[in-house]
């Protein structure tokens, strides 16, 4: 029998992922929503510091790809990019804080 509250209806309806993570990407996620560093994320997924830095810009070139509006301009206000590592730490804080509210987009899924 199906629910019939519209709340009812929101709360067990099934939402496909949006960004399509791979599962390398939703590994680093999962420890980066348990607040892990990338050395440790590097560590514990047995990568080098440099692939978890790939894998990080694979997930924001992806996330940025179906939502533009989410990551400011690359480029600093200068024109220098010198806000580099600001904006890196904002990204991801934006990227987790959504990934909270859906955890959807880190189930397996089938192309």
């Amino acid at each position: 029998r199906r629910p019939t509250s519209l709340q009812a209806v929101l709360f067990f309806r099934d939402h496909a992922p949006r960004f399509h993570f791979s599962p390398g990407e939703q590994d680093l996620l999962l420890l980066a929503l348990r607040n892990r560093s990338d050395a440790a994320c590097a560590d514990e997924l047995g990568l080098s510091p440099d692939t978890v830095k790939m894998r990080w810009r694979g997930i924001f070139e992806r996330v940025a790809a179906h939502r533009p509006d989410w990551f400011p301009a690359s480029a600093g206000a200068d024109g220098s990019g010198a806000d580099r590592t600001t904006r890196g730490v904002e990204k991801r804080r934006h990227l987790l804080a959504y990934l909270q509210r859906h955890p959807e987009e880190l189930r397996p899924y089938q192309r």
